[in-house]
């Protein structure tokens, strides 16, 4: 036996949908060049003695970039409901995760193990506080594209 809703279905951009929209093409530009800049002031004292960490610095910085141009393009295609949006925005938070683990794993693999006073502890500290808060803040919202049913109405064929 099926059941008949007589409820409207959302149709529109709306809901947490806008939270997403606005994150991914506000907050994570927004996010990149704060972690860049972080990034150059924690290390700044060191580039002269390590130099591959300027070359690992630059690394992170354009793996940065390509996560929040990603986000810019996920948002854009979400907002303006274009043609697969929601699987290109799957897809693209997959690439965000790839590319937010090689940017915090970029600086520990190129430059810092070169230096001997390192732990494995600080470094195994450093890659899970880079990468703890952008792997979950994905991961929700990934399960989010999933599940919702606002987001099945909005952008049903």
């Amino acid at each position: 036996m099926t059941t008949i809703s007589l409820q409207p279905r959302n149709t529109k951009v709306g809901g947490w949908l806008i939270l997403l929209i606005v994150l991914l093409a506000f907050g994570m530009p927004g996010a990149a060049r704060r972690n860049i800049e972080e990034m150059n002031e924690v290390f700044a004292p060191y580039v002269d003695r390590l130099p591959s960490l300027h070359t690992a610095l630059q690394i992170y910085g354009y793996l940065q970039w390509a996560v929040a141009l990603l986000g810019i393009y996920c948002a854009y295609v979400l907002a303006f409901r274009k043609h697969g949006a929601v699987t290109v925005a799957k897809r693209g938070f997959i690439f965000i995760a790839v590319f937010q683990i090689a940017a915090s794993l970029s600086i520990p693999l190129l430059a810092l193990p070169r230096h001997a006073s390192m732990s494995p502890q600080v470094l195994i500290g450093f890659i899970a506080n880079t990468l703890l808060g952008p792997l979950v803040f994905l991961g929700i919202w990934y399960t989010y594209l999933v599940r919702s049913q606002r987001v099945r109405d909005t952008y049903a064929n």
